[in-house]
């Protein structure tokens, strides 16, 4: 009789496993199931914002087109290049060539001179100039 008392105890043991393999097996499944719901949503929110990222690049790309436009338009309505030679008694000078010589008489550079006036007077071979204030003139 002994023996069937061991006997008796693990048959209701290995049932009781049974049942606890099924329930771990259960929880196991929904468990399972729950993330790949989660996975789906989280694929169809990085979908979603894929596309508006799509949109931000091609708003972007186009306002970048609209300014480049613009600006080749500003370009091309600004002053065209333009050239003054002061040319007298077999002499020829650029106004640019006239303004470094004023400004070395005074002893400025171009990036340190703020306002600039030349005045030629070829019947006298002079150029009177005032730079910054500063009143002169020297032989040409």
């Amino acid at each position: 009789m002994a023996e069937k008392k061991t006997t008796a105890k693990p048959k209701a043991t290995v049932k009781q496993s049974a049942l606890k393999k099924e329930d771990v097996a259960a929880k196991i499944d929904s468990t399972v199931k729950a993330a790949e719901e989660k996975a789906e949503e989280m694929a169809k929110e990085v979908k979603t914002v894929k596309k508006a990222a799509a949109k931000t690049v091609k708003a972007v790309e186009k306002k970048a087109a609209e300014v480049k436009k613009t600006a080749s338009r500003a370009v091309k309505k600004s002053a065209p290049k333009m050239e003054m030679r002061v040319q007298f008694f077999g002499k020829d000078y650029s106004t640019e060539e006239l303004a470094a010589k004023a400004l070395e008489v005074v002893g400025k550079t171009a990036a340190d001179a703020k306002d600039v006036k030349l005045y030629v007077k070829p019947e006298e071979s002079r150029v009177y100039y005032v730079i910054d204030g500063e009143v002169g003139s020297f032989e040409i």
